[in-house]
């Protein structure tokens, strides 16, 4: 386990607690919300095809920023929470996932469980840091995840730029679950690997990942 630039150490326990979460939030829409994505998001892990309807991508978008969500909250004791506390309210109150988020899934060749992030400097346009933004990769079972959130700042709210991740076979990788384009057929045409080359799940972490580390 590694939180920001900390050193990596290794734990015993592969489950562990994360206590920004309350009680009455973990046993109550949390545990909700797990039941309500378990039977569509138990196939994806488990690798069985089926076709996505919008209902279907919407509890699985639902879950994986509130995934995000409850990570982003890890790294509280190093810098502040990317998600703002009206963001998660809304998450709670309404399933209303935060503005400029976009959610794709795509389909792993091996079964493991991760979950990795970073914050990111979007400069545009000559101006540094015209947007703060986040990304997420979960990765369950044969299931991969990634959750993209752009903040603008003020001068750029109205017209939010748009981003590109380094080239790659995404359309072929990735399905776009959030914002709903269409139904969707699972799995994707092309699916990541472990291997080296243009389908290991690795570039999946780091497609968004361009310029120069900054502090975090």
């Amino acid at each position: 386990m590694q939180i920001g630039n900390s050193p990596e150490k290794i734990i015993k326990k592969c489950d562990p607690e994360i206590k920004s979460v309350c009680y009455k939030c973990n046993e109550g829409w949390m545990h909700d919300l797990e039941n309500k994505v378990k039977p569509t998001m138990g196939c994806l892990v488990q690798d069985v095809a089926l076709t996505l309807d919008a209902q279907q991508q919407t509890d699985i978008a639902v879950w994986s920023t509130k995934v995000a969500m409850v990570f982003d909250s890890t790294v509280a004791s190093i810098r502040p929470l990317y998600y703002s506390a009206e963001d998660r309210l809304q998450l709670r109150l309404s399933s209303a996932i935060p503005n400029r988020t976009t959610v794709w899934l795509g389909r792993f060749s091996l079964s493991s469980l991760l979950i990795t992030g970073s914050t990111l400097r979007g400069d545009v346009d000559g101006v540094t840091g015209a947007t703060h933004n986040c990304v997420t990769t979960i990765v369950v079972g044969h299931l991969a995840i990634q959750v993209f959130t752009i903040y603008p700042i003020p001068a750029y709210q109205k017209s939010p730029p748009a981003f590109s991740p380094k080239p790659g076979l995404w359309d072929g990788l990735l399905t776009q679950t959030w914002p709903i384009i269409s139904k969707k057929n699972w799995p994707p045409p092309l699916t990541f690997t472990n291997d080296r080359g243009s389908l290991t799940i690795a570039r999946l972490y780091d497609r968004w990942k361009m310029g120069r580390k900054t502090p975090v």
